[in-house]
Formats: structure tokens, sequence, C-alpha cells
């Protein structure tokens, strides 16, 4: 999507980590390379399609999860005028926004992983869980820091 489509966007605060899939598509799919590489280092004896699976499973759930929470959080949008503007606080909620993300990243990717452990079993998950999340979302930290 180009920028300018989405410059004019306005969606809630807590949304922003999952609006912003949108702006930079390949930011994401960096976080997921990331997300796997830091996988694969901990459970070098798996199969590597077994890991991208467990990495493409937790990271939609934890996407629909990370979602649906945003939508219980403020929206720092102000609709006093009858359309929704940034409210004041909405720059300081993005940045909270994205430290809760992380949180709940963590949370639910932890949580599939071990969910799934049976069919594809992975070593170590909640270090997995906090280093492939902390590297990823690093990475989206540096790239928002720089082009928002």
């Amino acid at each position: 999507m180009p920028r300018a489509l989405f410059a004019n966007a306005i969606f809630p605060a807590f949304a922003t980590p999952y609006a912003s899939m949108c702006a930079a598509p390949l930011s994401w799919l960096g976080a997921l390379c990331i997300e796997w590489t830091t996988l694969w280092f901990f459970n070098r004896r798996r199969n590597l399609d077994d890991l991208l699976r467990v990495v493409l499973v937790a990271n939609l759930a934890s996407f629909i999860v990370g979602f649906l929470v945003s939508g219980l959080l403020p929206t720092g949008l102000d609709v006093s005028s009858g359309e929704p503007r940034v409210g004041r606080d909405w720059h300081r909620l993005v940045v909270a926004s994205f430290a809760v993300a992380y949180a709940v990243s963590i949370l639910v990717e932890l949580a599939v992983v071990r969910l799934v452990r049976k069919r594809w079993p992975v070593s170590r998950p909640a270090t997995c869980a906090v280093l492939a999340n902390t590297f990823s979302y690093s990475l989206l930290g540096i790239i928002a820091l720089f082009t928002w």
C-alpha cells in the first residue's frame, strides 16, 4: 500500500502494530524470518519446514489475539467533531502499543508452541519465544523509528 494512502488512514493507537503490516509488509516478512532463524538456532536438528509452520501458526494466532486485545484498549482518537481524528495522547499510546503487542506475542506464541509440540517438537520454547520476539520487535522498532 502506498504511503500516501496509508497516511490518511485513521485507526486506534493500539492497532498500530497490526495496521503497520499494510504500510510495511516487507518489514513483517523480515520479522518472520528473524523468528524462524531464532527457532532454528535452538532446534537445528528439526525439519526447517516444521519450524516454519510453527512460526507461521504462532504468529497468526498472535496477530489475531493481539488485534482483538487492541480493540479493548484506549483508541487515542478524538471523535468530538463527529469525525475521528488523532487525539493528543495518540502518539504516546502508539509507543505503548508496541510494548503491549510484544508482550502479547510472547505469551500467545509460547502457548501455541507448547500446544503444537507433539506434532512439531520444539526445544526451549520459552527462550525461543522471548528471543525471537525481542529480535523481531527490535527490527520493527528500528524500521518504525526511521520511517514513521
